[in-house]
């Protein structure tokens, strides 16, 4: 036996020769969708934003952390979702470029190509919503038509109100409302600045006739808490403004943190991501407490271990107030003999 093994070692790699070399890579960690979760600092209100080829997806739940008890597993499920699509001339886009918002803001910019149109999606978390900043330019010499449609990928969560009743004038084009599981009126999505919204059962599809060199604007909001009736003064809001004020909100808490001179802006803003990103990973949770979270959908919930290496950051990048009250759940968790492995949260089943 042991002869018959030391021979077929020995012939292996000859018969291995003749075969192509093995190719080895790490594509499958890196396949789309990419995400980024996009919210003000601190919030509960947090919208999950996937990118893959020509398309945008917005993700979300109704819930926060405050309906959890403290430091347990059990976080938000994700409920509602939106596909975004632009197109240009009735064809839907089906490529697309995307990175962080400046470079490192916890907001997305993606680009989709096109031989006459260009279209740009910019998305940051507002105070009342998550923005999208719509922008087509028309390089061509001739007229062209620009939508984004914006459907929902289950039809029990979101319905056009008029699709329900197209004859009634008060029946929005320009929004989704929920329709279902959650109060019927609750509008889930709503578009600003379209020149036509045609009528479809469960999307909105804002469109946009470009002259020869023209550039229009228009807006997508995820509100986070917005009703039928109050679609009116949705329209009105300054969304140009939103998107500053929340861009500005980021600026200024990142700002305070250590500055780095780097050649190389790639390192420095992947710096500055990573700080804002544990914003991301904080909300309120009961107890009038900031939980330090180790995700956004899977892991949206406050453990004692990851809080820990996200509150040393930001002590060490000059933000220590930050930093404890980031952490101050975690110590008041520990067990009156000093037990630090949280007894009373689910980080304690690590251990088993």
């Amino acid at each position: 036996g042991a002869l018959v093994a030391a021979l077929a070692l020995a012939s292996a790699p000859l018969s291995r020769a003749a075969d192509p070399a093995p190719r080895v890579d790490f594509g499958y960690a890196f396949s789309t969708p990419h995400r980024v979760t996009v919210a003000p600092p601190d919030s509960g209100d947090k919208t999950l934003v996937d990118c893959a080829p020509g398309k945008v997806t917005f993700s979300w739940s109704y819930d926060t952390l405050m309906s959890f008890p403290v430091a347990n597993f059990n976080g938000p499920a994700t409920q509602w979702s939106v596909v975004v699509q632009p197109a240009i001339d009735g064809q839907p886009a089906t490529t697309s470029q995307w990175q962080r918002l400046d470079g490192w803001l916890p907001g997305l910019t993606a680009t989709f190509p096109h031989p006459s149109v260009e279209t740009r999606i910019d998305v940051i978390g507002g105070q009342r919503g998550a923005g999208a900043r719509v922008t087509f330019t028309n390089r061509d010499t001739v007229a062209h038509r620009a939508a984004v449609t914006c459907g929902v990928s289950d039809k029990w969560r979101g319905v056009s109100p008029a699709f329900v009743d197209p004859g009634l004038p008060t029946n929005a084009r320009d929004a989704l409302i929920a329709g279902w599981w959650a109060r019927a009126d609750r509008v889930i999505f709503a578009a600003i600045d379209g020149e036509d919204y045609p009528l479809a059962e469960h999307s909105l599809a804002p469109a946009v006739n470009l002259a020869p060199g023209a550039t229009k604007v228009l807006w997508l909001v995820r509100p986070y808490r917005l009703y039928e009736s109050m679609l009116p003064e949705l329209r009105r809001r300054d969304w140009a403004g939103e998107f500053a004020e929340a861009k500005a909100v980021w600026e200024k808490l990142i700002g305070r943190t250590t500055r780095l001179e780097l050649a190389d802006p790639g390192v420095r803003n992947a710096y500055y991501a990573g700080l804002a990103d544990i914003f991301i990973m904080r909300e309120p949770v009961p107890g009038e407490y900031i939980g330090t979270l180790p995700g956004t959908e899977l892991y949206r919930c406050a453990n004692q271990a990851e809080a820990a290496i996200a509150c040393i950051c930001l002590d060490q990048a000059g933000l220590p107030l930050e930093a404890a009250e980031g952490y101050r759940l975690s110590l008041d968790l520990q067990n009156y003999d000093g037990c630090w492995s949280e007894p009373q949260g689910w980080a304690r089943g690590c251990w088993f």
